[in-house]
């Protein structure tokens, strides 16, 4: 009986870390790559002053349909993912191709609240670089910057603000989140799965342009 047991431990802490094996290797992953020290002093002595520049032709174009989303801090770089319906089962399949903007939403750059969905978890088996972005987004702290590029060269930073987690089906503590959507400021709102590894609640990131 004893070996029985000890062999019934054995196998539970097994099937625990293989289900868990991704979160575990991003969150050792953010630690490493936290450890080490920054030098800031250059930064900090060399203030670059801001120079008024003409208005770019480019400014006034219309935004590409391809686009990459930078979380420095926590690793990320992916692609987003436009033009995809808002329908629950197409935007899941989606999911595994990086952050799929929320096409009822402006595009990242715009004014109002452009909204990004994104997976925090995968099955072990869901081998995918781009299947989890949001794994480490809980990490983040207000002030960090989240970068959106797209593919003809214009970049929009955005600078963290607040983060709040709500019940998708219940409706209760999102009305933060409706207030932030009807925003008429350029925001850009992060939504992913959470706690990670379950689909309990939601998580919502808010940053705003610079």
């Amino acid at each position: 009986m004893v070996r029985l047991f000890k062999a019934f431990i054995v196998s539970l802490v097994a099937v625990y870390v293989f289900i868990n094996g991704p979160r575990f290797y991003s969150t050792l992953e953010f630690w490493l790559n936290n450890i080490q020290p920054q030098d800031n002093s250059a930064a900090a002595s060399s203030v670059i002053q801001p120079i008024r520049l003409p208005v770019s032709e480019s400014d006034q174009q219309p935004l590409p349909n391809r686009a990459t989303i930078m979380i420095e801090r926590i690793g990320v770089s992916v692609p987003i993912v436009f033009g995809v319906p808002p329908v629950n089962e197409t935007i899941y399949e989606n999911l595994a191709n990086g952050m799929v903007h929320y096409s009822l939403t402006p595009k990242p750059g715009q004014s109002g609240a452009s909204v990004l969905l994104c997976h925090s978890s995968l099955y072990p088996w869901q081998v995918n670089k781009y299947g989890a972005p949001c794994a480490l987004i809980g990490k983040l702290k207000v002030g960090d910057r989240i970068t959106v590029r797209y593919e003809d060269g214009r970049i929009f930073n955005y600078s963290m603000k607040q983060s709040l987690v709500f019940n998708p089906l219940t409706g209760e503590d999102n009305e933060k989140l409706q207030e932030l959507e009807r925003s008429a400021r350029p925001l850009l709102l992060l939504v992913t799965c959470w706690p990670v590894n379950t689909t309990q609640s939601r998580f919502a990131l808010q940053a705003e342009l610079e």
